[in-house]
């Protein structure tokens, strides 16, 4: 496929490798020289010096033979020029625009000039989604759906209470908290373990991994089992009834606003004044304070000890990784952070805090979705050692047609995590026998694209 990229900055230059990685002939446009070559350098593309909203420049690009233009620059007035003009150069272009500022959606825009736009993407939204279902799961630091929500995939971090730390995924058991007699009740069936992410590493576990603490497992289920995740973590659940955002920048507006409407408390902290006077007018169930966000009296005068879970969401990963272990310290029960940065996405789990996301890769995963139609659903992981998420329907001449996963038709790095049939949700053992037509959702190393190719014959989505 044949794809324009306008914009080189984080998300673009993210979009490109992605996209690259699986073959599509891509060109990138941007105004910094240095970077494309950059870019350029390391990856097979086409680059193109100029402003992306100047006519020459998108024919220079080929836009007239693209089959998707994506604009991401950190201009969205600069975005929905570049989408108009690719519109009037090629009518069957696909267009989408990041936008931040201007517009929530379609809505925002007459109906004459919305129709001219495939997809619009707001990585603050985005990244708040995130943070937002991951806290309607207290307990998770990480939750993906996908299967139009019928499968849900929790990350739970193992502490030393939990009943599994040291037994391999084979005794995958938990005792019967809810029986008056010791005993174990088999999850498997109902729940399965799909990947171990261990010191900065993601692994696609065989059932000789061996559980350890401070492993963050993540988990298939049925969003009726969810229940059966948290008793192998071994600790109670906490309820989320009081949040603390540092930071009043877009995330922090559409977070604070989010949790709000879910009647949460929610007291937000930000240093601008003039932003501040802004927010309390536009939040009206929102404690705005000014102050600095590592201001220690100010967080003790707060409650922050008393707060569920404080939020680091400023344009700065640093100051929400420094505010977010500063309110850990002072007694906040959970802490989240929002980054950018590569190094430090691997970093904040290792330095005690529970949930990160990153808005880059949270806007880039969404734009790739509608790149690839038909993918599932969510992220799989924001480090970097991912496994990639494929959604495949086996066709009726498949190598894998008709036999057992116990037989293990997949090569290894490969899990099976839920079968679709019928409309029918199974998580998977290794009696479950594949057949033609049936829906797989695949955990799998990037490296094995290929093999898996050739064994379903059929379309993959990647996410």
């Amino acid at each position: 496929m044949k794809i324009a990229i306008a914009g080189a900055g984080k998300i673009g230059s993210y979009l490109v490798e992605r996209l690259v990685a699986e073959g599509h002939d891509v060109t990138v446009i941007d105004q910094d020289e240095k970077i494309l070559e950059e870019i350029s350098w390391n990856l097979d593309v086409q680059t193109v010096v100029g402003k992306a909203s100047s006519l020459d420049v998108l024919r220079k690009a080929g836009i007239a033979s693209a089959e998707i233009v994506v604009a991401v620059t950190n201009s969205d007035e600069t975005n929905l020029i570049v989408c108009l003009l690719a519109d009037s150069l090629n009518l069957e272009i696909r267009k989408i625009a990041r936008v931040r500022d201007l517009l929530v959606g379609q809505g925002s825009l007459s109906p004459r000039i919305a129709q001219v736009f495939d997809e619009f993407i707001n990585p603050d939204r985005e990244a708040a989604n995130y943070l937002c279902k991951v806290l309607d799961i207290p307990g998770a630091c990480d939750v993906i759906d996908f299967a139009d929500g019928k499968v849900d995939v929790i990350g739970v971090t193992l502490g030393k209470k939990s009943q599994v730390v040291g037994r391999s995924l084979r005794e995958f058991r938990v005792n019967d908290d809810e029986s008056d007699e010791p005993s174990e009740v088999d999850i498997t069936g109902s729940i399965l373990v799909v990947a171990i992410a261990r010191e900065g590493e993601l692994i696609i576990p065989s059932g000789s991994d061996i559980l350890q603490v401070r492993d963050t497992v993540y988990v298939a289920s049925k969003p009726d089992q969810i229940e059966k995740i948290f008793r192998i973590e071994g600790s109670v659940r906490p309820t989320i009834k009081t949040v603390m955002i540092a930071g009043g920048n877009g995330l922090g507006r559409i977070l604070a606003q989010s949790l709000s409407e879910r009647d949460i408390k929610v007291k937000l902290i930000e240093e601008d004044p003039e932003v501040c006077d802004r927010l309390a007018h536009e939040l009206e169930n929102v404690l705005v304070l000014k102050g600095s966000l590592v201001d220690q009296t100010l967080l003790r005068e707060e409650g922050v000890e008393d707060v569920d879970v404080f939020i680091g969401v400023t344009g700065d990963d640093e100051d929400n990784i420094l505010s977010a272990l500063l309110a850990k310290r002072l007694g906040a029960k959970q802490t989240a952070v929002a980054v950018n940065s590569y190094s430090y996405l691997n970093l904040v789990t290792t330095i005690g805090i529970d949930i990160v996301v990153s808005p880059m890769i949270a806007g880039a995963s969404s734009i790739l979705k509608f790149v690839r139609p038909g993918a599932v659903s969510g992220v799989f992981s924001t480090r970097d050692n991912k496994a990639e998420v494929f959604q495949v329907v086996v066709s009726d001449n498949s190598k894998v047609l008709g036999k057992a996963l116990k037989d293990k038709p997949f090569p290894a790095g490969v899990i099976v995590a839920a079968v679709i049939r019928d409309d029918d949700v199974t998580i998977p053992d290794g009696e479950t026998v594949i057949r033609a037509d049936d829906q797989l959702i695949l955990f799998a190393d990037p490296g094995v694209m290929s093999k898996l190719e050739k064994l379903i014959k059929t379309r993959t989505s990647i996410l």
